[in-house]
């Protein structure tokens, strides 16, 4: 799905107009920044079949609730999705996935070898695009970087053990793996400025990211796909396969889980601003279980 379809009547015309500068800044770039063909075709791979670009849209909500210009952080939002979409490559290799936005995985494209490197250039291209911003912007992407290879790194560990963590270890994971990029997106324009507001964005996008993953594990779990269901089998980590151990049965996992979901939005919602809230609303309703 391009993210235009999944935003053209959501969003604010300053938010959309940010929104397409940074998937054409995300599309054009050249061959020669990355010094071997080959090497951006497969960095390319993924950024020319976009999925719904949220975490750069959490950049520019960050950044209307901080009252900033986002013409200011679009390079900031580049940056975000640079990294995101190094984690997809690492991510599909790790966990031995075939297709990513229904095409054909990188790795499966270009190889492994090239598919690795990828994402290893990716990442570099982020913190060089986000070096602009100063040094405090690069050691903010450089640790949430850290954070994500280290959920990846636990999350390997369950599935190489065929064992399933128990519920507060699978939400370490979610909270290292995928909440804190979505936390960082959320705070970093606010960080940049010095911000009075970035310590609660940061909390706020911290329980938003859990919440996302939650949803994002009831809707794997709950999948009659094959190719999904091949996944859990193989012991990816799952809140829900989590709260099964726990002692549950599958309906009332599933139903805990949502009430997770439910709650930790509630928490997030909690550090911010009432008068501020509408900015992030849109945003919620498409993360939260109905």
């Amino acid at each position: 799905m391009s993210y235009k379809n999944e935003y053209n009547d959501k969003f604010s015309k300053d938010i959309r107009v940010a929104m397409d500068k940074t998937f054409k800044k995300l599309t054009t770039l050249e061959s020669k920044e990355f010094f071997d063909n080959e090497l951006f075709d497969a960095s390319m791979h993924l950024l020319n079949k976009p999925g719904k670009m949220l975490r750069p849209l959490l950049v520019f909500l960050g950044a209307s609730y901080c009252g900033m210009d986002l013409d200011e952080v679009i390079d900031i939002a580049v940056s975000i999705e640079l990294l995101h979409t190094s984690s997809l490559i690492h991510d599909d290799i790790i966990d031995n996935d075939n297709k990513r936005r229904d095409i054909d995985a990188t790795h499966v494209k270009y190889g492994l070898e090239i598919a690795m490197l990828s994402g290893d250039a990716l990442i570099s291209k982020s913190i060089q695009n986000a070096s602009r911003y100063g040094k405090n912007l690069i050691d903010i992407m450089a640790e949430t970087a850290m954070k994500m290879s280290a959920g990846e790194a636990m999350d390997f560990r369950y599935q190489r053990l065929k064992k399933v963590p128990e519920i507060e270890e699978c939400l370490r994971i979610i909270e290292l793996k995928s909440a804190s990029l979505i936390s960082t997106a959320t705070s970093i324009s606010g960080k940049y400025k010095n911000s009075n507001f970035s310590r609660e964005l940061e909390l706020f996008g911290l329980n938003l990211g859990i919440a996302f993953q939650i949803k994002d594990d009831i809707e794997d779990y709950s999948a009659i796909s094959d190719n999904t269901q091949a996944n859990l089998d193989a012991n990816r980590p799952n809140i829900v396969k989590s709260i099964i151990k726990s002692g549950k049965n599958e309906k009332d996992a599933i139903k805990e889980a949502t009430a997770m979901n439910k709650k930790y939005i509630k928490v997030g919602i909690s550090y911010l601003d009432k008068n501020k809230f509408e900015i992030f609303e849109r945003y919620l309703n498409m993360i939260k279980i109905d």
